[in-house]
């Protein structure tokens, strides 16, 4: 509670309206990791691949399903990229 306060005097606010910001933050990060989609960018980041490889991958159909955003924008839902990075999964038995 003395970092909350601290952190209030620096910003001018009040320490119920710094724990208010807080909440309302946190209710935001809060979204299931299953509804997030990726752009393109941040997908590759993700799955540790190049642009080129990406597109290798798409010609051959062995990428996650595409989301259409909007017209010229596409993206990738996270549990589709979860469960294709599961697909790939090497187990290595003894």
């Amino acid at each position: 509670m003395k970092s909350n306060r601290r952190r209030a005097a620096k910003s001018n606010l009040t320490e119920a309206e710094l724990n208010q910001q807080q909440r309302a933050e946190q209710s935001e990060v809060s979204l299931p990791i299953m509804l997030r989609v990726f752009d393109r960018a941040t997908t590759l980041k993700i799955v540790c691949l190049t642009d080129n490889t990406w597109n290798r991958l798409e010609r051959c159909k062995q990428t996650p399903p595409r989301t259409y955003l909007s017209p010229g924008r596409i993206g990738y839902r996270a549990i589709d990229i979860m469960r294709w990075l599961d697909q790939r999964r090497e187990v290595i038995t003894a």
